[in-house]
């Protein structure tokens, strides 16, 4: 009976922590205190949300913020959401050169436009003044994420909440979804 009760504990335990053992979404840096400076969750159906983490310091050390994403839509996500905000000196997307591929020097840095951009992601669609943009995320797995930089505080980050996949997305998912059902189907008439 005891030996029962300590696997009910233990398991109790691994349960209780498993987040502290996650592993971190954004790299740190020698300014960092926290994981990310804003988190992106995508949802189901696609929809984003987002929120900034409390306290978190710039990854530059003046004024630049780690953006974390999060794929809980349950399947493979590709698509993309407009952010907009006010950075220092300019907007989150007016960049000075010093995004998070400066600080880390990731080989998926090499095929980067701006420096700014994490594994899975590029910018398009920025204003003049770099207040607003795009962010584009290609095959990003089901509950895995990704990461990129931008200009100005979390504080600043306004997500366009809502925003679903691209149509070829949920294309993709309608001919996935016709051909399990032909699939069943057909094993169902055996």
């Amino acid at each position: 009976m005891k030996l029962k009760l300590l696997f009910v504990f233990v398991a109790l335990l691994l349960c209780s922590t498993a987040g502290a053992w996650a592993a971190p979404i954004c790299p740190t840096t020698g300014n960092t205190n926290s994981d990310c400076g804003y988190i992106i969750t995508i949802g189901a159906g696609g929809v984003i949300t987002g929120a900034p983490v409390a306290g978190a310091n710039p990854y530059d050390g003046s004024d630049d913020a780690l953006i974390g994403v999060i794929n809980n839509s349950g399947g493979v996500y590709t698509g993309s959401f407009t952010l907009s905000g006010s950075g220092n000196g300019g907007g989150l997307f007016a960049f000075d050169g010093d995004g998070i591929c400066t600080y880390t020097h990731a080989g998926y840095c090499a095929g980067t436009t701006f420096g700014y951009e994490g594994p899975l992601n590029t910018f398009s669609g920025i204003n003049g003044n770099g207040t607003v943009g795009t962010v584009n995320i290609t095959g990003l797995a089901a509950s895995g994420n990704t990461f990129f930089s931008l200009e100005g505080s979390p504080q600043s980050i306004q997500v366009n909440v809502g925003a679903a996949p691209e149509p070829g997305s949920l294309m993709l998912l309608a001919t996935g979804l016709v051909g399990a059902a032909g699939s069943i189907r057909r094993r169902l008439r055996v």
